[in-house]
This record gives C-alpha cells, structure tokens and sequence, in this order.
C-alpha cells in the first residue's frame, strides 16, 4: 500500500496547500493500471468547511475550473483533472460508506489506504456489487425503495 500512498502523493496530494482525501475511481483505477488512467478524474475530499475552501481558493488561482454543480467542482490542475468534493467528511471510513458500489470503496491520505472488505475480490472478478452499508441506504432512499420490490 505504501506504492500507492506515494503515488497519489506525488501526483496530487503533495502539490496542494491543505490535507485531502483520495478515494473512489482514481484508486480503483490505479489498483487496477499501476496508475490513474488518462481521463480520469481524482475526487478530492476535506474534512472541514475551511479546507474546502482554502483548496478551492487555490486551485481558481492554480488551475481552471471546468465544472461546478451543488456537490462538486471540477478543476484541471497540473495536467490532471481533480473533482473537489463539497461535502466534509470526518474519515476515510466515512466515505467509503456513502459510494454505491463496492469497487468504488477505496480512499487515501497521506499515511493509509482503508477499502471495502470485498473490495480487492470484487475488482479481481470484475463483479459490480452494490455497497449494502446503512449510510449508503440513507443516502439514497429511492434505492432502498427499490430494492425492497
């Protein structure tokens, strides 16, 4: 794991001015290639209000703004397309909750990478299997709904 700590280091997390989170498709993809594939986007998590927008400040400075919707706003930032998510989140573990499947369920800091508990054998077989965490349900009611019919 620690190739992979240094890889999202190095390519992201050392360049901006406050601690961030990776997690999600960037991981995934680079579990799977060794490397976030080109046209990838790497979300970018805080976990305070002022983080966000210390981070946002910089990267208007720094970067071009490509997107922005109530949840995210896209930046492409030294070559790389970075989606800085608006929601704080206290932990990794956090946000592995809130994604919908289980080969999304992956996040980094600077010290550690935390993932889904079938993450890895799910990814291996290719199989999208949809995260059944408490969190991710209440987030997303009109699925629960249907997955009750």
């Amino acid at each position: 794991m620690i190739k992979c700590i240094n890889y999202f280091k190095e390519i992201i997390l050392d360049k901006l001015p406050v601690k961030a989170f990776v997690a999600g498709g960037a991981l995934r993809d680079y579990f799977m290639h060794d490397a976030v594939i080109n046209g990838s986007d790497i979300d970018l998590y805080l976990d305070s209000k002022y983080k966000t927008d210390t981070l946002l400040h910089f990267l208007s400075r720094n970067g071009a703004q490509l997107y922005e919707s109530n949840f995210s706003i896209k930046f492409n930032f030294d070559n790389k397309i970075v989606d800085v998510i608006l929601e704080q989140f206290d932990s990794l573990e956090d946000i592995i909750k809130t994604f919908d499947f289980t080969v999304c369920c992956v996040a980094a800091d600077n010290t550690r990478v935390i993932y889904h508990p079938t993450f890895m054998s799910d990814l291996a077989a290719k199989k999208l299997i949809i995260n059944d965490s408490e969190e991710f349900w209440k987030r997303n009611i009109d699925l629960k709904i249907l997955k009750r019919l």
